[in-house]
């Protein structure tokens, strides 16, 4: 029966451990490799939609999610292994409550270092992520500080080379979290930076020390227990605790369990535990019971929260929850869930406040309820206050009789305020951290520098209510003890009564801090604390999240209201609350207020304005139909689509392309072609930008042009007997009235047989106006671009084979003489000249005019006097939109082609029409700065023929220009935000330092190793990024140069080159400027700068100084470089300093368009005014005692006076 059992039991575990969580629902499990590292980062990181705070955001998260299995009221420490020895720093477990600083408490192990990120992981987003933070005891935690981790074994531990091993039990814990911690962040937390190791063949950002973890060291109970809670608390778990073997699929190495073979397919929640009741409530416990739940497959546990605190998870249906505080209000709520990780919806809610603990009676006054007679300098009192009211503190002092001789001390005077139920902390200020650390106050002063035979009085407005110690007396009362008064003591007393205090062993502190009086409870008046910092998240249509700071109260917060507006929508003991059944796009504003047990409300925190969303898309609009149809145009009407805001407007489209937009269920539709079909749709959309499926679409075809045409019936137009196999024929239609082809042939005569022997039958329909184009079958591309359709037998003629054009099997027209084997058109091209408007039977030479061989141009296209143009242009193409700016951008476009000829092109923006011009580029001004537009472009000839429009082109205008310092590096104090590249770089101090006294030297050409290269900066919100730096040369032989090189997230590229003799030359300062934009490199989120010298030996010097990466916003600035001499500005400098002045300037800093200057013998002197980059930026002859310098921006200049015996230099300022 044992064996049955035992047997039950594993397979019930491994079909528990075998289920894939619903939370995996969207993510592709059969990927592998970078495909599915890189899905798993995206549903890790998308659905991290919580971030908890640092405190008391994780300290809360971990008494839930490392709970000891066997003992909820302890938490499992990281690292630990034993609670049994005397070693307090290798415990295991600790009490949940236990935490802070200090020795034997427990504190919060980044597992991933804090300081190792790049940049540091801080404790707000991702340093407070409770994946990566684990309980540990604080001294291991301090031993193991920043250290990375390493191979070891045994138990937890520095190894031999100064690594930090986790332990046999927690190497999996720490791998799996690294895994994780990767993921989620990329490039701020990478492996490599973290564990010393081999790097992984496939991930140059893994080690593979953290695969054989990751197998070594399977997924401990413990693991699982988190990530469920995570999930609730963050938003999402940490995949490699779900399948360890995720980790094999992308990076290799050895095979860790696959806890996901076998998976089924269970995706059914249980139902809701349902009867959710509490009983026997006391001061600190209450028993909860409830129905069971039911499942598809089975009922695995029920998992339950007080609030949204998850507290346990039992497989009964009942649980006694202790720990509690007394006189305090709980909700609590039941979940099911199964062997397949699916949870049920939440049960019914049970409201439960613990009983009134005892103590809290009424006094007369404040009393001495503490004294601390302890080693050294641990002396303390504490001071009670349970009179009914706060009482302020000022107007008492604690005063000292020393050995029992003399007066009375001078007094140390109390500060604050004492409210009702709480007590006031005194001690001498170097106490032990156990002493200071629940003090109010502290101070070396004599009074809290007593012995045990020093009386201590407390005195209100100088006059004695209490009193420790017999006045006037020597002997030892207190000397290496504590005294706690009896909660039976009520009043103070001024003679001390040794009945009235309970006396505990020398340094006991465990009291110290609270106080408890017999005979029932005090009147509390005290209000909360208002919460603070309500900040709001998640916002849709009908909800929206509010999270805020926890408020503090003289007893206890039990809870806190919500307002919207003035009223009130719920209540709460947490101190988050989702706000539910809201209407879309409203405004609201809420605030938070936190109550007591005694009904005391605290003042509002701040408030919160937000407005819901809407993501809702409109229906789609239904019964499109078509009316009024004619050569041109078309009018459109369909049935208005409904939306849950409402339709702002209705986007056309013509095929797949967007036409026209209107707020109208009507559209005219212009600028069609006759005799063509169209499909039309239409889709709504409302005013946050959601648009509609697609409606029906439908089809039309504009009407035949009206019989204008002068031709009796159809004629050959054009015929082409070129070279080799180029052979075609133009039949044209002006007979007034589109024509079916199927009534017609061509036949063919060869050599003056006097039969057509060969025949091709034609088909379609032929519009007025329009001709057809047959070709040879082998023709070249030129002519096989130009045929509506191709044939290889009666194109196959020669100059002397007749060709005739049949109808109904009549002869109508004829080229060439079927009886004849003359050559009567070899290797030239016969075009039908216009004024012959009728077929003939018989060939009439004068009728064609007579072109080159391979002459083609005429092809597709044929007038005839006297007949109109009904023939519209071909659509432009290629539209293009470039140099965008706040308010202009120019659109170019390819030339298109007419029957006579396009005399213009009509420019569209949406359905409006802006222009119309001649040329094929049009610059589009007066837009409005971060708005989008739709152009498109139409051809019109001089019939007034529109042709279909051109693609659209969507474009959006830049927003305002701002600008933004990304990075200033000067190196005097390091690298700054530069990373050395190897031996041929290196931090330079000297006479080549442009500013200051250190750059960074570069030489000759080893690579990156002669290079510097910046930190990771985010620039994908940029348009334009400006590189300024100066630098000088040394030795640097002509030809030879130095690169600017740019990453753009995933390869390196040279940006600029600067080259001596053409750039530069030798032993000279230089300004420069590198500007990107990004229409010509992608800026990502961890784009990098590098400098790198690509010179031909170690002689060979390149120095930079003063890097200035600014990003800007707003411009597209053309890409290039610069390069300017500083050698004037370094020239000033010096020559200030040296006291060269000899004229005074005035206002400094010039805050008005003027500077005014004051020197003998002003006039007739030449100025001119230089940047701090050496550029002159004014210049000219001094007339007056003024410079206007209005042009000239913010900045330092200096101003030249020149003589001929002397040049003169003032520094200013331009406010």
């Amino acid at each position: 029966m044992k064996k049955l059992l035992l047997y039950f039991l594993l397979i019930f575990s491994i079909s528990v451990f075998s289920q894939i969580p619903s939370y995996y629902n969207d993510v592709n499990l059969t990927l592998t490799g970078t495909a599915l590292k890189n899905a798993l980062a995206t549903k890790i990181t998308t659905t991290h939609t919580t971030y908890i705070s640092y405190t008391p955001g994780v300290w809360d998260a971990l008494k839930q999610t490392d709970l000891d299995p066997t003992d909820n009221t302890k938490v499992v420490l990281i690292y630990g292994w034993d609670d049994t020895d005397s070693d307090i720093t290798n415990d295991r477990t600790r009490d949940k409550d236990l935490h802070g600083s200090g020795s034997g408490v427990w504190n919060r192990e980044h597992v991933y270092p804090k300081s190792l990120g790049i940049p540091n992981l801080g404790t707000t987003g991702v340093g407070a992520d409770a994946h990566n933070l684990r309980p540990a005891d604080a001294q291991r935690n301090s031993s193991r500080s920043n250290r990375k981790f390493g191979a070891g074994s045994g138990n937890s531990g520095a190894t031999v080379t100064g690594d930090w091993y986790p332990g046999d039990e927690w190497k999996g814990d720490v791998a799996r979290i690294l895994m994780y911690m990767y993921l989620h962040y990329g490039n701020q937390t990478l492996p490599t930076n973290v564990v010393v190791g081999t790097v992984n063949i496939s991930d140059p950002n893994m080690i593979d020390l953290l695969l054989q973890w990751n197998a070594e060291d399977p997924v401990s109970d413990l693991e699982k227990q988190r990530n469920p809670v995570l999930e609730i608390i963050q938003g999402n778990r940490n995949p490699f605790i779900d399948n360890p073997s995720f980790a094999t699929k992308i990076w290799g190495g050895p095979q860790a369990e696959d806890l996901f073979s076998g998976s089924s397919s269970d995706t059914q929640a249980p139902t809701a535990p349902t009867n959710l009741t509490a009983s026997n409530t006391t001061q600190t416990s209450t028993s909860l019971a409830w129905t069971a739940s039911t499942d598809n497959v089975a009922v695995t546990g029920y998992d339950v929260f007080n609030g949204s605190n998850f507290v346990t998870t039992t497989t009964n249906t009942n649980y006694t929850v202790t720990g509690l505080s007394s006189n305090t209000a709980y909700s609590f709520t039941v979940k099911a869930k199964d062997a397949a990780g699916n949870t049920s919806a939440n049960s019914n809610t049970v409201n439960v406040t613990t009983l009134q603990g005892s103590g809290g009676g009424t006094t007369t006054e404040l009393l001495i309820s503490e004294y601390v007679e302890g080693s050294s300098y641990n002396k303390a009192l504490e001071i009670a206050n349970f009179t009914g009211t706060s009482v302020d503190l000022s107007i008492y002092k604690i005063k000292k009789q020393t050995n029992g001789a003399g007066s009375w001390s001078g007094g140390y005077t109390l500060t604050g305020t004492l409210a009702n139920g709480s007590v006031f902390v005194v001690s001498h200020s170097s106490a032990s951290s156990a002493v200071t650390s629940v003090a109010n106050a502290t101070t070396s002063s004599s009074e809290l520098n007593f012995n045990g035979n020093d009386a201590i009085g407390l005195f209100k407005n100088d006059v004695l209510i209490d009193a420790v110690g017999v006045f006037n007396s020597t002997d030892t009362f207190g000397a290496n003890k504590t005294l706690q008064r009896k909660s039976t003591i009520t009043s103070p007393n001024t003679n001390y009564t040794v009945s009235e205090w309970n006396s505990l062993a020398s340094d006991t502190f465990s009291g110290l801090g609270n106080h408890t009086i017999d005979g029932g409870n005090p009147t509390d008046t005290e209000v909360p604390t208002a919460p603070s910092n309500l900040t709001s998240t998640n916002i849709t249509e009908t909800s929206v999240n509010l999270n805020w700071n926890a408020s503090t109260d003289n007893t206890a917060v039990t809870g806190y209201d919500i307002y919207q507006g003035a009223s009130v929508i719920a209540t709460t003991t947490n101190t988050s609350y989702s706000v539910s059944g809201l209407n879309v796009v409203t405004s609201y504003t809420f605030s938070i207020k936190a109550k007591d047990a005694a009904g005391n409300i605290s003042n509002a925190s701040n408030t919160v304005n937000i407005t819901t969303v809407d993501t809702t898309a409109p229906s789609a609009p239904t019964n499109l139909t078509s009316s009024n149809i004619t050569q041109t145009t078309v009018d459109l009407s369909w049935t208005a689509a409904s939306d849950n805001v409402s339709v702002t407007g209705y986007d056309i489209y013509q095929g797949a392309s967007l036409l026209a937009s209107t707020s109208s269920t009507n559209y005219n539709v212009s600028g069609l072609t006759a005799s063509t079909s169209y499909t039309f749709s239409i889709k709504a959309k409302d005013a946050a930008g959601n648009t509609s499926n697609a409606s029906n679409s439908i089809n039309v075809t504009t009407d035949n042009t009206p019989a204008t045409g002068t031709a009796s019936d159809l004629i050959i137009s054009e015929y082409v007997e070129g070279s080799s196999n180029n052979k075609a024929l133009e039949i044209a239609n002006f007979t007034g009235s589109t024509v079916d082809l199927s009534n017609y042939s061509l036949k063919k005569a060869t050599n003056g047989s006097g039969s057509f022997s060969t025949t091709m039958s034609l088909s379609g329909n032929l519009a007025n106006g329009q001709v057809y184009v047959i070709v040879n079958s082998s023709a070249n591309a030129t002519l096989q671009a130009l045929a509506n359709t191709t044939n290889g037998t009666v194109l196959t003629f020669n100059g002397n084979d007749a060709v005739g054009l049949f109808k109904n099997n009549i002869l109508i027209d004829l080229l060439g003489n079927a009886s004849s084997s003359s050559n009567f058109a070899q290797d030239v091209t016969l075009r039908r000249k216009s004024s012959v408007n009728s077929p003939n039977t018989t060939y009439t030479v004068a009728e064609w005019d007579s072109f080159s061989q391979d002459t083609f141009s005429g092809l597709g296209n044929h007038t005839l006097d006297g007949a109109a143009d009904v023939t519209a242009p071909s659509a432009p193409t290629s539209l293009t939109a470039s140099n965008v700016t706040q308010t202009t951008v120019d659109l170019t476009w390819n030339t298109s082609t007419d029957n006579v000829a396009v005399t213009g092109y009509e420019v569209y923006n949406g359905a409006t029409k802006i222009v119309t011009i001649t040329n094929t580029n049009y610059q589009v001004t007066g837009l409005t700065p971060n708005t989008s537009y739709n152009f498109s472009v139409t051809a019109i000839d001089a019939a007034s023929n529109t042709s279909s429009a051109s693609n659209v082109i969507s474009t959006t205008t830049l927003s305002n220009t701002s600008s933004t310092v990304v990075s200033q590096s000067y190196f005097e104090s390091g690298w700054d935000n530069w990373a050395d590249g190897g031996s041929d770089a290196d931090r330079y101090s000297g006479s080549r330092s442009y500013e200051g006294s250190y750059s960074i030297r570069l030489r000759d050409n080893s690579g990156t190793a002669s290079a510097m290269t910046s930190q990771s900066y985010d620039l994908s919100s940029f348009d334009t990024v400006e590189i300024e730096f100066y630098f000088y040369a040394y030795s640097m032989e002509s030809g030879e140069d130095f690169w600017v090189r740019f990453y753009d997230g995933s390869s390196w590229s040279t940006v600029e080159t600067y080259a001596s003799g053409t750039d530069f030359n030798n032993n000279g300062f230089y300004s420069a400027t590198v500007i990107l934009n990004k229409n010509n490199h992608t800026f990502a989120n961890n784009s990098q700068i590098r400098f790198q010298n690509d010179a031909s030996g170690n002689a060979d010097h390149i120095y930079i100084d003063r890097v200035t990466i600014t990003g800007k916003t707003g411009t597209l600035q053309s890409k290039g470089k610069t390069s300017n001499s500083v050698e004037l500005i370094r020239t000033m400098l010096s020559n200030e300093a040296d006291g060269i002045n000899e004229f005074s300037i005035y206002p400094n800093p010039v805050t008005s368009s003027v500077l005014t200057i004051k020197m003998d013998a002003l006039h007739a002197k030449n100025y001119k005014i230089v940047n701090t980059i050496g550029q002159i930026v004014l210049k000219g002859k001094l007339t007056s005692n003024q410079i206007n310098v209005s042009q000239l921006k913010k900045g330092i200049y200096f101003l030249e006076i020149t003589t001929p015996e002397e040049k003169m230099i003032q520094r200013f300022v331009k406010n």
